[in-house]
């Protein structure tokens, strides 16, 4: 159970990473305004690979990796969406923008960076091992 569980992780992960990539091509303009679409995907898949990355029993440093790749992706669409917000009573509110433009996306390459290169080593360490 807690290989088909690993896996799905890596597969919810993977979807997360193209759907990000896909969030910074200019191909979005066609399927309608970022908070929908894929600001509620990104979200959702972001939160999957949080809760699952944190309850299943890894490698720590994967899990800390995988948590900072799904935080970064849950807080990317937040940010749009807390500016939208708050732009009616703060219109200058620079915060926002320098979470969605730098913070989030800088902290989703670092965590998807690392857990793919720690993932990578572990599975070469085991096919090593065995």
């Amino acid at each position: 159970m807690r290989a088909i569980l690993i896996k799905v992780v890596w597969g919810v992960f993977a979807v997360l990473v193209a759907l990000f990539i896909f969030a910074l091509t200019p191909f979005r303009e066609q399927f309608g305004r970022f908070e929908v679409f894929p600001g509620i995907p990104l979200i959702v898949l972001g939160l999957v690979v949080v809760v699952l990355a944190a309850t299943l029993n890894m490698n720590t440093l994967l899990k800390c990796f995988l948590v900072v790749a799904g935080a970064s992706a849950i807080g990317w669409p937040s940010s749009l969406f807390l500016h939208n917000f708050l732009y009616y009573y703060y219109p200058t509110e620079p915060v926002t923008y320098i979470l969605f433009f730098l913070v989030f996306p800088l902290s989703f390459a670092i965590g998807a960076i690392g857990s793919i290169a720690v993932g990578l080593i572990s599975l070469l360490h085991r096919s090593t091992n065995e």
